[in-house]
């Protein structure tokens, strides 16, 4: 049955091959079949990730789903499936196939396609029904794209809480909400921090670079200082010798402290203070530093909200008042780590059921 149903998304809806799974364990657990699309995001290698937008129960009893009573309760069971970027729920039993739209304000059986299978349906009958669920409107970007061009019909649709004595449908909608709204959570946070493991390890062969020049001009002119807000050194020659080459050599320095930018000062400044042992004050500047190299590489918003975030990934480390030496990579790891931790037992910790 699931391979004919994998056939059914491939050749008529458009679905690529390889992005049709039958029976494949995920997160949620195990879908008959799952459809993926592009979730507009890629890993730090350049791959393409994929959402699953589409899932499917599948039952080979007929009229497994021939009711609205059925369908609810079967929903209910097998919601686990859905996750936060899942557009569609699918159910199929040998006399039809409905599709609930997932993400919908309205919650009542009107929204669900459905398809009877007799005698007198065709191919283009199905195209028809289901082009709503076809691979070239399947997405996060597509879906932000219609958002774009004035579709308002996803706002306010998520709903974390039920009136008194909610029907069936409504139930299962919140507990669908509060369930992927958690998972956003954690995929957020993890997203957030596996694109600033990414940015600090592009970096780190330049801020080393700096690091180096620096040393070197320190080590020539020994009562050489470095200035983060102007980004410049200057030094006292204490020779003829040395006065010779100093023009020279602050000139090349301080363009190359220009060109990296933010990069040096968080290889001259920022770390320095840190691993060097000072206490509060040089803690706060080292927030201030990297909540301004997020600014610059991560495009976090705005000022008070890279700020924020690197308060609260500092604090996450454990390294406030603590003389530890981190590196610019263990740095960004086990704020990773940590960030998928964070919300798992904030979710764990309202009793939510983890169904995964």
């Amino acid at each position: 049955m699931y391979g004919p149903l994998r056939d059914l998304f491939c050749e008529v809806l458009g679905y690529p091959r390889g992005s049709v799974l039958i029976d494949i364990a995920g997160e949620a657990g195990r879908p008959d079949v799952t459809c993926r699309a592009p979730s507009g995001i890629n890993d730090r290698g350049g791959k393409s990730l994929e959402v699953d937008w589409m899932v499917v129960e599948a039952k080979d009893e007929r009229d497994a789903f021939s009711t609205i009573g059925k369908r609810e309760a079967i929903f209910a069971q097998k919601a686990k499936y859905i996750r936060p970027d899942t557009a569609w729920f699918v159910m199929v039993d040998p006399t039809v196939i409905v599709a609930r739209p997932v993400m919908s304000a309205q919650l009542n059986s009107i929204s669900d396609i459905v398809f009877a299978l007799d005698d007198h349906s065709t191919e283009a009958d199905f195209r028809a029904a289901f082009t709503r669920l076809s691979y070239g409107v399947a997405g996060v970007p597509q879906r932000l794209k219609q958002f774009r061009e004035g579709d308002v019909s996803l706002i306010a649709t998520e709903k974390l809480s039920a009136p008194d004595k909610p029907d069936k449908r409504r139930e299962n909608q919140v507990l669908v909400a509060r369930r992927n709204f958690y998972e956003t959570l954690r995929n957020t946070t993890g997203h957030l921090q596996e694109s600033t493991l990414g940015t600090l390890q592009s970096v780190l062969g330049m801020a080393t670079d700096i690091s180096a020049s620096w040393d070197a001009f320190h080590t020539k002119y020994a009562e050489a200082v470095f200035d983060p807000y102007t980004l410049t050194v200057s030094a006292k020659p204490g020779s003829y010798e040395l006065a010779m080459s100093y023009g020279g050599d602050v000139v090349r320095l301080n363009r190359k402290l220009k060109k990296a930018g933010s990069i040096a000062r968080l290889a001259l400044d920022g770390l320095p203070q840190f691993t060097g042992g000072a206490q509060s004050p040089a803690v706060d500047g080292w927030h201030i530093t990297l909540s301004g190299y997020m600014l610059d590489w991560v495009k976090v918003p705005d000022e008070q909200s890279a700020l924020g975030l690197a308060q609260a990934l500092f604090e996450e480390q454990g390294w406030r008042d603590q003389r530890r030496q981190p590196t610019v990579s263990h740095f960004a790891q086990n704020s990773i780590a940590a960030a998928s931790r964070t919300p798992q037992r904030r979710h764990d910790d309202i009793g939510i059921e983890n169904d995964s």
